[in-house]
């Protein structure tokens, strides 16, 4: 039996197909589906790092603030800052899925002409789903691209910074000596709440670290000063 038939027909069918235009839709669609697939989930990815993100920086400006209230009350010593800078903000990041840890701690006790300074940073790394499969999909069909694992993690860095203790306290009492403040023992509760045992002085003598850090002025007030 001679094949010439069968392969006749197959010719004219390869023939048509290349000039057909049934179904056209459906193989651009095909084609346009990975690229599309890739770019939906790499924003998904990056929303999920974005949120892992926000959450580091919440954590971090938190820890920032409870460290700088540790080395003002002495409850810490600036050689314990990287310890405690670690436990706070481990304490306060609970995202799981996309790790992050402390990775500097930087102390800048203050000076006569400077106030005290805390800067900490923290670097995490989101894991990609979408994307990664889509670069290793990439390279191949490009081997020469060759770098997918740049695409495996996003990492991100957060940092904050707190200053605090002014050099120098300057306080000005406007007092009222006016003739109204000696009725109803006014000007005796006055005193006490300014000049008294534990009183707006002693509050603020107790700020004072070195000589000449805090200045009170008592300004007498009246309609004519």
């Amino acid at each position: 039996m001679s094949c010439l038939p069968v392969l006749r027909r197959l010719g004219r069918s390869l023939a048509g197909f290349t000039s057909a235009e049934q179904g056209n839709i459906a193989i651009i669609f095909a084609l346009a589906l990975v690229p599309i697939l890739g770019m939906v989930g790499a924003a998904v990815d990056y929303t999920q790092a974005v949120r892992a993100r926000t959450a580091a920086q919440a954590a971090i400006d938190s820890a920032v603030l409870m460290l700088s209230k540790d080395l003002t009350t002495g409850t810490i010593t600036s050689s314990q800052l990287t310890q405690k800078a670690q436990d706070y903000f481990g304490g306060l990041y609970t995202d799981t899925g996309a790790p992050a840890s402390v990775s500097t701690v930087t102390y800048t006790a203050a000076t006569t002409t400077t106030a005290a300074t805390l800067v900490v940073t923290a670097n995490g790394s989101m894991p990609t789903q979408f994307i990664r499969i889509l670069s290793r999909m990439l390279n191949t069909l490009n081997p020469m691209l060759n770098n997918s694992a740049v695409y495996d993690n996003i990492n991100f860095t957060v940092n904050s910074t707190t200053t605090w203790g002014n050099v120098k306290m300057r306080v000005a009492l406007a007092l009222d000596n006016t003739g109204s403040m000696a009725q109803d023992g006014k000007i005796t509760a006055l005193r006490n709440a300014v000049a008294g045992s534990g009183g707006l002085i002693d509050q603020l003598s107790a700020l004072s670290k070195n000589s000449g850090d805090v200045y009170i002025s008592v300004i007498p007030f009246a309609k004519v000063v």
